[in-house]
């Protein structure tokens, strides 16, 4: 991955931050890593375990960004997801997956928060 990509997703990860901290959630890391894959976020909300997707396209009326994730994306997800809960022996009643899509349109972004997104 190019560095300017890299930078890009960044940008993109930290607007995603921004809105769920908004909206109250509680965050705990960004961009964990494993061999099996990356968590671009995680949160809480209140006792559920909140893990956050986020994908970034250009406006295109041609493409559905909500078709960016798949089943394999949320295999690796979660196998990443239980190597976090068990290295951090984290709290919490439930797990969730959510996806932020930011689309940006112009000078402006929109923002759509699909929770339970799996």
């Amino acid at each position: 991955m190019t560095a300017n990509k890299l930078k890009t997703g960044k940008i993109y990860e930290n607007l995603a931050k921004e809105y769920l901290l908004k909206k109250g959630y509680l965050f705990l890391t960004q961009n964990y890593k494993t061999r099996y894959g990356e968590i671009d976020l995680i949160f809480k909300d209140n006792a559920i375990l909140v893990i956050v997707e986020v994908k970034y396209r250009k406006k295109n009326k041609f493409f559905d960004i909500t078709n960016s994730v798949n089943t394999k994306k949320i295999k690796r997800i979660l196998k990443t997801t239980e190597i976090y809960i068990t290295e951090n022996k984290i709290d919490f009643e439930e797990i969730r997956i959510d996806t932020v899509f930011i689309e940006k349109i112009g000078d402006n972004y929109k923002i759509s928060h699909f929770i339970n997104w799996s």
